[in-house]
């Protein structure tokens, strides 16, 4: 199913006022975090719980190296694990996030796809994988979190 990021809030939107307490539907949908990144929707594929999206590589976000800085290519995988999670569980926070970092991101690369899928589900945790890939395809970080729900 392809979506766009106006579909993807109004499914997280429903999913939070369906499924979250009384007190924790004030969440913000989308949260500023995400905004701030401009993130487009890529794919959206329900059954297989994989969210894709692209976020562009601003030059705020370079390092003196002109690479972009990890904490925010990390903020680009978190903006993804955290609304597939609200999308196929109920809401979470992460609690650990490991990242391998594979090849730098430049401005000339213009945007990364973070592609990002449940691996495992438990009672109190959902675990998630996601790779982060530049325009050409090629493989720039790999990345794994936990996070429990609220």
């Amino acid at each position: 199913m392809g979506s766009t990021t106006q579909e993807l809030i109004a499914l997280l939107e429903a999913r939070i006022q369906q499924e979250a307490p009384a007190w924790r539907r004030s969440l913000a949908i989308p949260p500023p975090c995400y905004q701030e990144m401009s993130p487009e929707v890529v794919a959206y594929e329900a059954e297989a719980g994989r969210l894709t999206l692209r976020f562009p590589v601003e030059e705020r976000w370079l390092n003196p190296a002109g690479v972009m800085q990890g904490g925010f290519l990390n903020a680009a995988v978190d903006n993804t694990f955290g609304p597939l999670s609200y999308l196929v569980a109920r809401p979470s926070a992460t609690t650990h996030m490991h990242t391998a970092f594979i090849r730098p991101v430049t401005r000339e690369d213009g945007y990364i796809e973070v592609t990002a899928r449940v691996v495992a589900q438990t009672r109190q945790q959902i675990h998630l994988a996601a790779e982060v890939r530049n325009p050409r395809g090629k493989l720039v970080a790999v990345v794994t979190a936990s996070q429990t729900f609220l």
